[in-house]
């Protein structure tokens, strides 16, 4: 063996141990938690499932105050973006008033910078019902103002636009300053980022020009219960009655 081989082989003996010797890198602990909370969750959904299924008696609701408990004590043991999946969980899952109205105040204190609160800014039922008007519009107003993003930025925008769209008693400059808020969510489309927020911003629209008294109904495609396909327009003149559920 020559020099330059006996080198090379040296070499890769040298690496080789040293990526064996490197330690595994540990998940972060608010990774961890993260994934236990959600687990615990999905878990508890599935007991809830399983038991509707069986039509069974006094099924076991997730309980929705515990988790959302569980969350903010988890957001305020993490600092920073660590926080945010899990004020975004407490108010996409826990339909509940405390937890909904602290993830609002957190936000509102730490985290109106944050390119996370676009999930939080979607869920505008849960905050506009458990958090109260005022401390929804106090955080729309200062992420319009101060969000460095887009897109939360965008969802803001929609959410400010679509309550001065539905205020019937809004002064008439209030309703003009709606146009270009809502406008101005096209934003997210441009971007390609949010399909849900493009959905929304083009629903006035669509109910405008499809879902007046008298016209015929969009079609919609979907599967029976034993998973057979059928469209709406195949009961075309006959009664139809749609049933939509899901789980809140």
């Amino acid at each position: 063996m020559n020099v330059i081989q006996f080198a090379s082989v040296a070499l890769l003996l040298v690496v080789g141990t040293a990526a064996q010797a490197a330690p595994a890198q540990k998940p972060r602990a608010d990774q961890v938690e993260y994934d236990k909370l959600i687990a615990d969750w999905q878990a508890a959904n599935q007991v809830f499932v399983q038991q509707l299924n069986g039509k069974q008696n006094g099924v076991s609701v997730p309980d929705g105050k515990a988790f959302g408990a569980r969350a903010i004590a988890l957001a305020d043991q993490f600092a920073g973006e660590a926080a945010m999946p899990f004020l975004c969980f407490a108010v996409a899952n826990c339909v509940d008033e405390e937890a909904t109205k602290a993830v609002v105040a957190r936000v509102l204190q730490n985290h109106v910078k944050s390119p996370g609160l676009a999930t939080i800014l979607k869920n505008a039922k849960a905050l506009l019902r458990f958090a109260g008007t005022e401390d929804v519009e106090k955080l729309v107003e200062a992420v319009i103002a101060d969000s460095p993003h887009a897109l939360p930025r965008a969802w803001a925008m929609h959410l400010k636009a679509t309550r001065l769209l539905n205020d019937k008693e809004a002064a008439a400059r209030l309703l003009a300053d709606a146009q270009p808020l809502a406008a101005g969510t096209l934003l997210a489309e441009t971007l390609d980022a949010d399909k849900l927020l493009a959905d929304r911003t083009a629903a006035p629209t669509f109910e405008k020009e499809n879902l007046q008294l008298g016209m015929t109904a969009p079609d919609i495609v979907g599967e029976d219960v034993d998973g057979v396909a059928f469209k709406l327009s195949d009961y075309r003149g006959k009664v139809v009655v749609l049933d939509y559920w899901g789980f809140w």
